[in-house]
């Protein structure tokens, strides 16, 4: 009999035999599933960061930063809008804005804790080249006074962004006017008029300009011209790139927290299993003394106790991803100064999967291995 027929024909009668050992299957099929739910619903953080980095997107808006990480100025700001690739507002201004990021200090609702927080100045074009920018309350803030509108999110992490409320901020004290609603990372922003942060509000200097093109096609021509002029030091990237380099770092130490923890949770799975499967084979030991003596070869042995703990595993993770999905999927949480929810993506859901085989594999060999090389007086002997 071929190995394959031999293998087949053990893996159904493992199968088979499932039900009369439910207790050491349920064991060995919980401890994965629950390692894998681990897993995934901390992957979720890290995708749910990054799917609201992109939520905001438009395909036809652009981020133009300095090459060397310093400002850019009035000067470059004209000349880029001067570019015929740059769309018109209805007023038939140019659709591109400078902004400047500053980290200021505020308090976390959750636990009064001291964190950086960030405040945008933004100039009057801002609010064209971001139209799905919405006041929910309040007002705009004025050019000149220390006013600030706050996004929805942003209003519900931090002290003292309530309407009317006062914050101190860079030594002055700063009043919230208005509540705004935008989408994805806007929501957790703070806006200001530009020359409040400059040093010098004639003159201000920007962390970066947002502009509008007149279509997504004209990127490239765009992206030509700004490198082709001996004057501007800048690199332009799609809103979406500039979004993902942004919340990289936040991503990056996310996913290296969950597979620390999750390989944490896979190790004590494969432990479990690798033990459970001994006191399963050492239960079995008749009938694996009968199979040998029946001619089954020791790599089928291993080949159909590999497949049997491979089948207990992606149920577990099926049983612990389900679970996930139902559970976790669209959960709004707050961390890292954002409020998002969390997404179990088909990615995620991949590697989890990917994870669930592995943890099987590792936990079914070394039994697997042991059961093939027990001798058949051995095996009868120990029965």
């Amino acid at each position: 009999m071929s190995v394959l027929r031999q293998t087949s024909a053990l893996v159904v009668l493992g199968l088979k035999e499932l039900p009369q050992r439910k207790g050491s299957s349920i064991v060995i099929a919980l401890g994965i599933g629950v390692a894998v739910a681990v897993l995934s619903a901390m992957l979720a953080m890290g995708e749910g960061v990054h799917e609201l980095a992109l939520s905001s997107a438009r395909p036809d808006r652009v981020v133009i930063r300095s090459t060397g990480g310093g400002h850019l100025g009035r000067d470059e700001l004209g000349t880029i809008a001067s570019l015929p690739q740059i769309g018109r507002g209805d007023s038939g201004a140019p659709l591109a804005s400078g902004e400047l990021n500053v980290s200021v200090r505020g308090r976390r609702v959750t636990d009064n804790v001291r964190v950086d927080i960030r405040l945008t100045g933004v100039d009057p074009q801002y609010f064209p080249v971001h139209p799905e920018l919405k006041l929910l309350d309040g007002r705009m803030f004025r050019s000149g006074i220390r006013e600030i509108i706050v996004g929805k999110d942003a209003a519900v992490q931090y002290h003292n962004l309530g309407l009317g409320e006062t914050i101190r901020l860079r030594n002055a004290d700063w009043t919230i006017v208005g509540h705004f609603q935008a989408r994805g990372i806007l929501d957790n922003a703070m806006l200001t008029d530009i020359r409040n942060l400059s040093y010098d509000g004639s003159n201000p200097e920007f962390s970066q300009i947002s502009a509008i093109l007149v279509n997504a096609q004209s990127f490239s021509d765009f992206a030509r011209q700004l490198a082709s002029n001996p004057v501007l030091n800048v690199n332009v990237r799609h809103e979406a790139e500039a979004q993902e380099e942004d919340v990289g770092p936040v991503m990056r130490t996310m996913n290296y927290v969950s597979y620390v923890i999750g390989g944490l949770m896979a190790i004590g799975a494969v432990l479990g299993a690798i033990n459970t499967m001994h006191a399963t084979i050492d239960g079995r030991r008749r009938e694996i003394a009968t199979l040998r003596a029946l001619g089954y070869g020791g790599f089928s042995i291993i080949l159909a106790i590999v497949v049997e703990t491979l089948v207990l595993a992606i149920l577990g993770a099926g049983l612990g991803l389900l679970a996930v999905r139902l559970f976790f999927n669209g959960l709004q949480v707050t961390q890292v100064g954002y409020i998002f929810p969390l997404a179990v993506t088909t990615k995620l859901l991949f590697i989890s999967s990917l994870w669930a085989i592995g943890i099987g594999l590792l936990g079914g060999l070394l039994p697997a291995i042991r059961g093939s090389r027990l001798s058949i007086i051995e095996a009868l002997r120990g029965s």
